[in-house]
């Protein structure tokens, strides 16, 4: 293929114009990489590599509220609930545990007093269901986390549902879960 002084120089302004454009992007480019969560994360989750990537964000006049992807992530345990795709907040981690006075408990209850809305990290309110309650509801705990839920086998309609809850409502919560029936809504703001 013969190209002609015109095509050449054609092909140059094509090929440099392509360039300035690149560049132009380039330094008008103003995001960073920050972690982000892969999942939900619960409060209490020690942060592992699973659970979070890098991702180009644009944070303008925020930037310093999260954390970057050049930094360290090890050992920093989760204070609030972070949802899949969510920037990882400072005010969200936290290095120090105050979670050792928290415990998994593990429910056993219908699928009927189980809302599909009740997946790993998110917030629920637990009911004792009584005849000497008013309304036959009585509210037992506030804005439980949940940790796990796990089908049943097909054979059953029971659920088991593992939430972490502060070590002081563990025996209001067992009293409760031994003398009633238990059901859950999801929590609302």
């Amino acid at each position: 293929m013969n190209l002609s002084k015109r095509g050449i120089a054609g092909l140059v302004l094509i090929v440099v114009s392509i360039m300035a454009a690149g560049l132009i992007a380039r330094s008008t480019d103003k995001t960073s990489l920050y972690w982000v969560a892969t999942g939900e994360i619960a409060p209490g989750d020690r942060i592992s590599p699973e659970q979070v990537a890098p991702a180009r964000l644009f944070l303008p006049g925020r930037s310093e509220y999260y954390l970057g992807a050049d930094e360290d992530l090890t050992g920093t345990i989760a204070t609030e609930s972070i949802s899949r795709g969510e920037a990882l907040n400072r005010s969200d981690l936290s290095r120090e545990s105050d979670y050792r006075l928290w415990r998994l408990i593990s429910l056993d209850i219908s699928s009927a007093d189980l809302p599909y809305s009740a997946v790993k990290g998110s917030l629920i309110d637990i009911y004792r269901l009584s005849e000497e309650a008013g309304l036959g509801a009585e509210l037992v705990l506030e804005s439980v986390v949940v940790d796990a839920v796990s089908e049943g086998n097909g054979i059953s309609d029971r659920i088991q549902i593992v939430v972490r809850i502060p070590l002081m409502q563990v025996r209001p919560l067992l009293d409760a879960y031994a003398t009633s029936r238990i059901t859950i809504s999801s929590h609302l703001d």
